[in-house]
């Protein structure tokens, strides 16, 4: 719902973490293997490009095999 009243400025900010940021989940909050190996954004990013820019395209590539 818009407000008719009052202007509304939106700002994107994007953070993008250094290429050697290893993502993956918290191992204390992990009782079996994960359903993703951990990777770095630089992989990450690479997979995505490789990918069309499609997310669901690029975690395929760290998807462990067990799942």
């Amino acid at each position: 719902m818009t407000n008719s009243q009052e202007a509304r400025t939106t700002i994107g900010i994007f953070l993008i973490p250094s290429n050697d940021v290893v993502i993956q989940p918290a191992k204390e909050y992990v009782d079996e293997d994960p359903v993703y190996r951990g990777f770095t954004y630089s992989e990450f990013f690479s997979a995505f490009i490789g990918g069309n820019c499609d997310a669901d395209i690029a975690l395929g590539d760290f998807k462990n095999m067990a799942k």
